[in-house]
């Protein structure tokens, strides 16, 4: 059964679990917001936690604040409602927030029922922001706790297999001139840039990631996307082009394919396509030479704990 549990499952359970402990011991007569906002306020990562989590704080602020100055003005409860929720709408536009639109909704209907209906309505705001705040902190201490998002190790993982099928796909390009993967690699760069800029993001909440690490990943990605843009070129320019000997020497040197030099010829010939294809498989080479300068670097870091 364990199988078809996922982490993220598992973790958002534990934090209702903890949520409900803490309703019980604060507020048992209660319990709905604080549980309510845990199962919906743990995410996929922590610096998404702490983001999401902060939105449905401002939220519930923006709601208490329109459903207290209608509820002040005397006015009927159909009006205020109307009125408050209208005030909401522009004040979550302004401020950006518009995907907590819902939530400060409901926060300044329930305000608005219960200060009609003879509540406090000064303390039962104060009781909502509370647990809202309760149950955004909870997740994010699970979160950050409990089986974090191992960013470091993902990404080592996949800039590795990304540097050897660089390697493979270029040395596809130089010894057949094909290249019939150039969309899947694409694919790998980007997931790769995906991750980079979650870890950057996450950087300031959690050391997820070293920062020296970090700044390496971004120079690699870089160089990684620019191999894809000569990979591309050169696969546009057909399989006729011939290759120069100084280009042929890097080659052998990178890929030790001694038996594929091709046959001398006048360098002089060369045509002016030729030329093209030659300055772009140079400057593919010398992207492959900074991309193992940069593992060579990776190498020299501390091992990532993480």
């Amino acid at each position: 059964m364990m199988q078809y549990i996922g982490m993220r499952t598992l973790k958002t359970g534990l934090t209702v679990f903890l949520a409900g402990l803490v309703a019980q011991a604060i507020n048992p007569q209660d319990q709905f917001v604080l549980l309510f906002t845990a199962v919906i306020a743990l995410e996929s990562s922590v610096a998404s936690s702490f983001e999401i989590g902060m939105k449905r704080v401002a939220a519930t602020i923006i709601g208490a604040f329109s459903a207290i100055l209608l509820y002040s003005s005397g006015l009927p409860l159909p009006v205020s409602a109307a009125l408050s929720v209208m005030l909401l709408i522009i004040v979550a536009n302004r401020l950006g927030q518009t995907g907590s639109i819902g939530i400060s909704g409901s926060v300044t209907i329930l305000i608005l029922l219960n200060g009609y209906a003879g509540q406090n309505p000064y303390f039962f705001t104060y009781i909502r922001l509370r647990d809202t705040i309760l149950a955004v902190a909870l997740a994010l201490i699970v979160n950050l706790l409990i089986f974090p998002p191992r960013a470091a190790k993902r990404i080592r993982r996949q800039e590795q297999l990304l540097y050897d099928n660089t390697l493979a796909m270029v040395e596809k390009i130089y010894l057949y001139r094909v290249a019939d993967n150039l969309e899947d690699y694409r694919s790998e760069v980007q997931q790769l840039a995906s991750d980079v800029q979650t870890a950057a993001t996450e950087l300031g909440i959690v050391k997820s990631i070293e920062d020296k690490r970090l700044a390496v990943y971004k120079k690699l990605l870089s160089t990684y996307q620019k191999i894809y843009i000569y990979s591309e070129n050169l696969a546009l320019m057909g399989k006729e082009m011939r290759v120069t000997d100084a280009n042929q020497k890097q080659l052998t040197d990178l890929f030790g394919h001694e038996e594929v030099l091709e046959a001398e010829w006048n360098e002089e010939d060369i045509t002016r396509n030729e030329v093209i294809y030659n300055y772009t498989l140079d400057r593919l080479i010398s992207n492959l030479k900074e991309i193992k300068a940069y593992e060579q670097q990776l190498s020299e870091l501390p091992a990532i704990n993480r």
